[in-house]
């Protein structure tokens, strides 16, 4: 089973019981954007090639924003891992893939997806609203060895609010049923 997210897409092994994550490269919408921006060269084409990774619709978002969330998910585990927040990311292959243990998200339990939604917004003083897609969905959370945790958190912002949070964050996924 092939599931896709907006970076990435997850092959599903339930036989083996991992997820393969694979970054999304969108050459066409590279090229599209590439000679568009050449009508105007001096303006636009400046800007599409400068724009960082995580800034939709430039050259480097096009092309390398899934090798970058996979890989700086791996690293940011490998650096964090001491804590129960982050389902574990046991290998990247320099961002071309990476290999996490296979879970169920809370997707698939609505009464849970939203009370955890209410607790992220308490412990973070809505902090989690500056990037409210990895934390107010569901599929981005799941259970593993009995405790909460977090699976998508490739993203730079999410990152800096899981960090900022931590222990907070932990507890949470001691204490959460």
């Amino acid at each position: 089973m092939i599931k896709k997210g907006t970076s990435r897409i997850v092959w599903l092994i339930p036989s083996m019981g991992l997820a393969i994550k694979f970054p999304i490269v969108r050459l066409k919408l590279f090229f599209l954007s590439f000679f568009h921006c050449l009508k105007k060269p001096d303006e636009r084409l400046r800007f599409f090639l400068t724009y960082a990774v995580d800034i939709p619709h430039g050259a480097r978002w096009y092309v390398l924003k899934g090798f970058s969330d996979n890989w700086r998910e791996f690293v940011f585990f490998l650096k964090h891992r001491e804590g129960d927040f982050l389902l574990p990311t046991f290998f990247s292959f320099f961002g071309l893939f990476n290999i996490s243990p296979l879970v169920s998200g809370l997707d698939e339990k609505p009464e849970l997806e939203r009370k955890l939604w209410s607790k992220l917004l308490d412990i973070t003083d809505h902090e989690v609203l500056k990037d409210g897609h990895h934390f107010s969905e569901g599929k981005n959370f799941c259970y593993y060895k009995k405790r909460l945790r977090m699976s998508d958190y490739g993203s730079a912002v999410t990152q800096k609010i899981i960090l900022k949070h931590l222990d907070a964050l932990n507890q949470l996924s001691k204490d959460f049923q």
